[in-house]
């Protein structure tokens, strides 16, 4: 890995995702291991929960610790015994929200016998989590875009999993690849889609 100074991206030789050599890609600019530093325990779900409900109704830069314990219903003790702050909560619930998303896309292009219309309904997966999610995705979605946030890392691996769900449809289709920055370049189109609509606090129906 090389850094790039453009976008503080990384230049890529090789990674799991299947990218020509000498691209730049957004990379996980910050280390910071979400789901590996969560243990699967009933107590961090039931904080992960409550504090996606509470993010659901306030922004972010509103929402102190001492919002999340009282939400949660926890002790101070108890919440830092999961988690390092209301930073790692964030990118916990940022990250069970991109899974679904995944999920949703998977399902969709795995369904349905005709693999283009697959593609359309993968993206319209992608936008109905979003539209269910709209207050949550909100702050969320902004804060991912920024390079420097913590969301940042898990944003970039949640894009190279939709170019290569939508590269597996479009291989099925048309039996070869195809360079993917044009996926790139379709998600990204529907990122600036769902950012304007959900700032204009519009539908996205016309994203659609």
């Amino acid at each position: 890995r090389q850094m790039c100074i453009r976008d503080r991206c990384i230049l890529f030789a090789s990674s799991n995702v299947s990218r020509p050599r000498n691209r730049f890609y957004c990379s996980t600019l910050v280390d910071y291991p979400v789901t590996q530093s969560i243990p699967l325990h009933p107590t961090a779900a039931r904080i992960i929960a409550a504090s996606r409900t509470l993010l659901a109704e306030r922004e972010l830069s509103t929402v102190s610790v001492e919002d999340l314990l009282e939400a949660t219903g926890v002790s101070r003790r108890t919440f830092y015994k999961y988690f390092r702050g209301k930073q790692a909560v964030t990118c916990a619930i940022y990250e069970q929200v991109t899974d679904e998303i995944t999920a949703a896309i998977s399902n969709a292009a795995i369904t349905l016998d005709d693999p283009l219309g697959g593609i359309r309904d993968a993206l319209d997966a992608y936008l109905t989590v979003v539209d269910d999610n709209r207050e949550l995705m909100g702050s969320l979605h902004e804060e991912a875009i920024r390079s420097d946030s913590a969301l940042a890392p898990i944003r970039c691996r949640f894009r190279d999993k939709l170019v290569n769900a939508l590269q597996l449809v479009f291989t099925a289709v048309f039996s070869r690849r195809v360079d993917p920055l044009v996926f790139y370049a379709l998600v990204s189109a529907v990122e600036g889609l769902i950012l304007d609509a959900l700032n204009a606090e519009q539908t996205l129906d016309r994203a659609r």
